[in-house]
């Protein structure tokens, strides 16, 4: 897992990216507490409505699968991984309720998500932080949703970095 935070306008960038057709599987853009669609302005909102617009703006997770697993022939499996996922990331104890924008690309070597969280608690109103304890009982729990649905589990993360 790889996690970065960034502005408003990079934000914007991110959701480019994430959603990219080229890179996306069809049907494999997913959207937690918001719509894929609306992403931006939905989390937009929701910054300036509960006054986080200001600094850290949003995290950016990719969730890679490991090389050689048989993802592309099992897309049921991995559409209930994705989605089981991206429920979890979107409300739970580590993170709070939050919107996540999820897609599976398969542009590489292997098959990997990228989840946007934005950084608003939408429960407490509060700015998310992700450290290190955060980030590793998110692998810890998303390696067990993966097992469950067939995949092997998250084997490391590389931090977040500050963009």
């Amino acid at each position: 897992q790889k996690g970065s935070c960034s502005t408003v306008l990079n934000l914007y960038n991110e959701i480019l990216y994430v959603g990219r057709y080229e890179d996306c599987v069809p049907n494999y853009v997913m959207g937690f507490n918001v719509t894929p669609r609306g992403v931006m302005e939905e989390m937009t909102r929701v910054k300036m409505c509960y006054g986080n617009s200001i600094g850290r703006q949003f995290y950016h997770l990719v969730i890679s699968l490991e090389p050689g697993e048989k993802c592309r022939e099992n897309h049921s499996a991995l559409e209930l991984a994705g989605h089981l996922i991206g429920m979890y990331l979107a409300d739970n104890q580590c993170l709070g309720r939050t919107q996540v924008l999820l897609a599976l690309h398969q542009n590489t070597g292997n098959d990997h998500f990228h989840a946007v969280i934005n950084n608003v608690d939408l429960n407490t109103k509060q700015r998310i932080n992700l450290d290190k304890k955060t980030l590793y009982t998110l692998k810890q729990d998303i390696s067990q949703i993966l097992q469950c649905c067939g995949y092997a589990a998250v084997l490391y993360y590389q931090g977040v970095s500050a963009a």
